[in-house]
């Protein structure tokens, strides 16, 4: 049932007075309950397509979302909005998940955002009944296809919530979707009668798309990052490579830090606070940097190293541009490249007989008995694990990875979060209790003043901050806190410092572990396809470059026409006048300039024509060359 009109919810929650060109016509669809699946480019506004209806409607939205940092960026920005939003994520204790099933089976919130893993589990399906469910919306919905760079089995449980709430509409949303993604996504949702995929094509207008060879990354890097003004992100695939880069940076006095998720949560979101914010200019991240971040004056995301295909790279390189203006993304290739990706496919597929092994060895090192540990909780360190038995760290957090998607385990490295606690207790109660045990008023009115909502769900606490604004020791406050917790006051969680992998079925024989191995296959097939489609796009580009990445994802760009925003093009469609004309400004301007300034002004790949034209403009005496720098000739030098 329609509760209120569109465009009073965008005016009200958003402050906008018009949607953006494809929103409504998705959010007037999903209100007459058909189902969509909604192809829109990073930044492009997708989250509105969803959360819109969701708000129009009576009931709650179940969101479905992939990474328990992406689901707590879009359900703070909710809350910043006076939205009521609900969280459901394998980081979470069984106490906390069952509080906010409770609740948004009897509460009056709009969101319930969750990860795949927790769909299929007891605990959800048994509320799952009791909810007055409006509609459904599937966030990276790429994820669902066996076809998608970024597949993840536990989403084909989310038919479960299909055959539940057959009657709901279903929302599906990604950034990056081949055809027979598309196709696959829509098949596996069982989409119904009077379903549609809305696309707004693929081609960002104001981004600058280039590929360079470079022998010389480091000396590029450093060229590009003070030449480009503005917020800029660096993706490498290494947690080491993140820190030797910032450092490399630095040296240079160029603002800039490292994020990796090898860092606590507290770190992350500090570095992430201080680059939004402005105080950092520069991000030197692996991929668990960027999802859900909505910044929109990143000037430039560089890539140090190939991504592993093409819908990872548009997906990241969408970061940069969103408010519209030119930006740059740029691969900075090399031969190198070529063979680490080859490598990668063994490395992320091991042979059956290493995946048994490594799934025989965990039991061991968990010490789970046959027909044991279902359920069950453990600590568990993969560096500590493969040490002991002499195991490829690599490797083996891929053969783990592949028995997760099989359903026998989770791994859960959002432990490392701040403690959680939540009243238990109505607020007359605890005044009474105040008044009667003074010596723990100041600690609660405290957390009362500092984190809204611990009545209704577990928030998150420090303890650090506590301490310093009651003016005692952090052992102090956590004594206080566990004795309240033992009173029934509060329902009290510490902080956990290591990762936790949790059981979800009984130990087997290693004769009976059952996996897909034909899927497997597959995957691995999969995967050789997109790794060979990002390789040609950075080394062999017959043309037009952006021609190259829409006929991937399916859309046809007219063989004649310039995309006039790649290197490729941007190289083709300047004239030799203009090129000359454009060096004699840059000395006009600069005086005397190095060739390799001036060859960086130009769009990469195009160094040895502006060098071919160089050389012309110096035998025609109209720039002189001496000292390694460059000049004009009527210079007053002269």
């Amino acid at each position: 049932m329609l509760t209120t009109d569109i465009h009073e919810l965008l005016r009200r929650y958003y402050g906008f007075e018009r949607f953006r060109e494809g929103q409504e016509e998705v959010i007037r669809h999903t209100l007459y309950g058909r189902d969509a699946l909604v192809l829109m480019p990073t930044g492009g506004g997708k989250s509105l397509c969803y959360q819109i209806p969701a708000l129009a409607m009576e009931g709650i939205c179940i969101v479905v979302s992939p990474l328990i940092a992406l689901i707590k960026d879009q359900a703070d920005a909710l809350r910043k909005r006076g939205i009521k939003v609900l969280t459901l994520h394998s980081g979470m204790s069984y106490r906390e998940m069952d509080a906010a099933l409770s609740t948004a089976a009897f509460g009056a919130y709009k969101f319930l955002f969750i990860s795949p893993e927790r769909i299929g589990t007891q605990l959800f399906q048994s509320w799952l009944p009791q909810m007055k469910v409006s509609m459904l919306a599937i966030d990276e919905a790429h994820c669902i296809s066996q076809w998608g760079y970024d597949f993840r089995p536990a989403y084909l449980k989310i038919n479960q919530l299909r055959e539940t709430f057959p009657d709901i509409p279903v929302l599906a949303l990604t950034a990056s979707a081949t055809p027979q993604v598309a196709d696959d996504i829509c098949q596996r949702l069982s989409f119904g009668k009077g379903s549609k995929t809305f696309t707004q094509g693929f081609d960002r207008r104001n981004l600058i798309y280039g590929a360079s060879h470079e022998e010389d990354k480091q000396g590029r890097m450093i060229q590009l990052c003070q030449k480009i003004p503005g917020t800029k992100i660096i993706y490498t695939r290494s947690r080491k490579a993140t820190v030797e880069l910032t450092q490399v940076l630095r040296n240079q006095h160029i603002s800039a830090e490292a994020y990796h998720a090898g860092l606590l949560m507290s770190e992350r979101s500090q570095r992430q606070d201080d680059w939004l914010s402005g105080k950092i200019e520069t991000m030197v991240c692996t991929n668990a940097f960027g999802m859900g971040i909505d910044k929109p004056d990143v000037r430039l995301v560089l890539h140090w190293d190939l991504p592993e295909s093409l819908e990872a790279y548009y997906q990241e390189a969408g970061r940069a541009g969103r408010d519209g203006k030119k930006s740059y993304t740029l691969l900075l290739a090399h031969t190198s490249d070529k063979k680490r990706l080859a490598e990668s496919i063994g490395r992320d597929y091991p042979d059956n007989h290493q995946i048994v092994e490594v799934y025989q060895c965990l039991t061991g090192f968990l010490q789970i008995p046959i027909e044991s540990g279902a359920g069950v909780s453990y600590a568990f360190d993969l560096a500590q694990f493969c040490k002991k038995y002499e195991l490829n760290a690599v490797r083996t957090n891929h053969a783990l990875r592949i028995l997760e998607d099989a359903g026998y385990f989770i791994r859960n490295e959002s432990s490392r979060e701040p403690s959680r606690l939540m009243f238990s207790v109505g607020k007359y109660e605890l005044e009474q209790f105040m008044q009667s045990h003074p010596k723990y008023g100041q600690l609660i009115r405290t957390i009362l003043r500092s984190y809204g909502g611990c009545f209704d769900i577990h928030v998150r606490i420090n303890e650090e901050e506590l301490a310093a604004t009651i003016k005692c020791s952090v052992a102090d406050v956590g004594i206080l806190l566990r004795e309240l917790n033992s009173q029934e006051l509060i329902d009290y969680i510490p902080r956990k410092d290591e990762p936790q992998l949790i059981m979800l079925e009984h130990r087997v024989p290693e004769k009976s572990l059952v996996l897909d191995y034909a899927a497997i296959r597959l995957r691995k097939e999969v995967l050789q396809q997109r790794i060979d489609a990002i390789i040609s796009y950075a080394f062999e580009p017959s043309g037009c470059r952006s021609r190259v990445m829409l006929a991937y994802f399916g859309e046809v760009w007219p063989q004649d026409q310039k995309c006039g925003h790649c290197d490729h093009c941007l190289r083709t469609i300047l004239s030799e006048p203009d090129i000359r004309t454009r060096i004699i400004k840059f000395l006009s301007d600069k005086g005397r300039l190095a060739p390799d300034v001036i060859l960086s002004e130009f769009a990469a790949g195009d160094k040895s024509r502006v060098l071919g034209i160089i050389r012309k403009m110096i035998d025609e005496q109209i720039i002189l060359f001496a000292d390694n720098t460059l000049r004009l000739k009527n210079d007053r030098a002269d």
